[in-house]
């Protein structure tokens, strides 16, 4: 018996579990009803584009697999989270790159949070270690809830993941890995500088460059006084400014 697509995605909206499992198994088998499924990817609905992504983590087919990527681009932060599960669960190597994009340029927490898990689950280790670098070590509480709720899907726990909180590259190449400096250039890092859009790509670009200088400053004792007097101080003096006009904002509100 044959299905309008109207009805398919009424079932898809309204149903019950049990019917829309019976239209996912209709989609694997039918590829004409499923080509047809896919043109209201433009649907101006956006419930119909969500409903696709979530259809395609269960078909599994990649002719989906393109407009399930492009939902990464929707304009709708819904659309996008539902891209990115789908994308996890579609287990194609060919999304880490679209997704490692999403992770580390959409201003939305539950978006880039659910690219983090995807990622994750293609195997990319990037992506757990960007949720741990936005986990507040210093008040669990206070962590943003996309974040913990990606954590607790993946049954991590910050405190004891082995790849949890890499220390800051050239100040511990100056000053020595348990110093002042690199404690308070990571707590800085960790817990101001990797929740904002901007911060996480520089932490991104860091981590690739970082270790790099870090071996070139660690053979010279006149590069380590010259970073030392100069990068580090600074680094110190602006981070230290900021803590304290947030001290005084706090105190004041």
């Amino acid at each position: 018996m044959e299905m309008d697509i109207s009805s398919v995605f009424n079932a898809l909206k309204y149903g019950s579990d049990k019917e829309k499992k019976a239209i996912y198994i209709k989609l694997s088998t039918d590829e004409k009803l499923l080509g047809e499924f896919l043109t209201n990817a433009k649907s101006g609905d956006y419930l119909d584009r969500i409903i696709i992504a979530k259809a395609a983590a269960y078909v599994q087919s990649k002719k989906m697999l393109g407009t399930v990527m492009g939902f990464l681009n929707d304009e709708n932060k819904y659309v996008r989270q539902a891209a990115c599960d789908a994308l996890g669960e579609m287990e194609y190597k060919e999304a880490i790159p679209y997704l490692t994009k999403e992770m580390y340029s959409d201003e939305s927490f539950i978006v880039w949070t659910r690219a983090a898990v995807a990622l994750y689950k293609l195997g990319e280790e990037k992506g757990v270690k960007m949720l741990i670098e936005n986990y507040n070590f210093s008040e669990p509480l206070k962590t943003e809830p996309a974040v913990a709720e990606a954590l607790n899907e993946l049954k991590i726990d910050p405190h004891t993941y082995k790849g949890r909180k890499k220390k800051c590259f050239v100040v511990t190449a100056c000053e020595g890995e348990n110093s002042d400096a690199v404690n308070l250039l990571s707590e800085w890092r960790d817990n101001h500088l990797a929740g904002t859009l901007y911060g996480r790509a520089l932490i991104y670009i860091y981590n690739i460059m970082g270790p790099v200088a870090a071996k070139t400053i660690d053979k010279s004792s006149v590069l380590r006084n010259v970073a030392r007097k100069t990068l580090i101080r600074a680094l110190i003096y602006v981070v230290s400014k900021h803590s304290i006009r947030k001290d005084r904002h706090l105190v004041a509100s």
